[in-house]
């Protein structure tokens, strides 16, 4: 008996109608459709969802249809070749943020602008983009490593400020409280994004969670 025929079964059981059906596990009409007709299967969460309320074990539910287990098995691979293809396409980030210290002590380096510019859209990247959860979070981030991320950022601060050139203002904008703040926002913003990025790299890397 395949999913789908198991799925009738069920709506025969309880008298269920595919809506009927569809508004307890929280899916469309046409998504019970089409797991009868054997064009899709339910997610993990849903399937444990149909496991649970029916009384049917996972195996019962997963057994005989050889579709099924293949398209699980499909779904399986893909996340790990993503998952690989993610980590290589993050780490080769990695280079492009630590070039951004260069321009702190070698301010002629070619290319000074573009570094500084890339290290903030790659510090945005991977941040929006890190697979990483609240508990993750509170495992890999102890003590030690808030210590490193302040000492990194006294460090690229102390840089930024002994490097950072004097800012010009129009015409009309020089007063000394306009200049301080200017010269205080700049160099928050070349110490914390590029510290920031480095720690996220380093600190928050995409690594298995066992």
């Amino acid at each position: 008996m395949t999913f789908g025929e198991k799925i009738r079964s069920i709506r025969g059981r309880e008298r269920l109608t595919q809506q009927g059906l569809a508004d307890v596990l929280f899916v469309s009409r046409k998504t019970v459709s089409s797991w009868e007709n054997g064009r899709s299967y339910p997610d993990i969460h849903t399937l444990i969802m149909i496991s649970d309320r029916y009384n049917l074990t996972l195996d019962v539910l997963l057994r005989e249809d050889v579709n099924m287990l293949e398209k699980y098995d499909q779904d399986r691979r893909l996340s790990q070749r993503d998952e690989k293809l993610f980590k290589i396409s993050y780490w080769l980030n990695v280079p492009l943020i630590l070039l951004t210290y260069a321009t702190f002590v070698l301010p002629e380096i070619p290319f000074h602008a573009f570094l500084t510019l890339s290290s903030a859209v790659v510090f945005f990247v991977l941040v929006t983009h890190l697979p990483i959860t609240e508990r993750k979070l509170r495992k890999r981030v102890s003590g030690l490593s808030v210590l490193f991320f302040v000492a990194l950022l006294l460090l690229t601060g102390f840089l930024a400020a002994q490097t950072l050139f004097p800012i010009t203002y129009p015409t009309g904008v020089s007063s000394p409280t306009a200049y301080a703040i200017g010269l205080v926002v700049a160099v928050a913003l070349r110490t914390v994004v590029p510290t920031a990025g480095v720690a996220v790299a380093l600190l928050l890397n995409p690594k298995k969670d066992h």
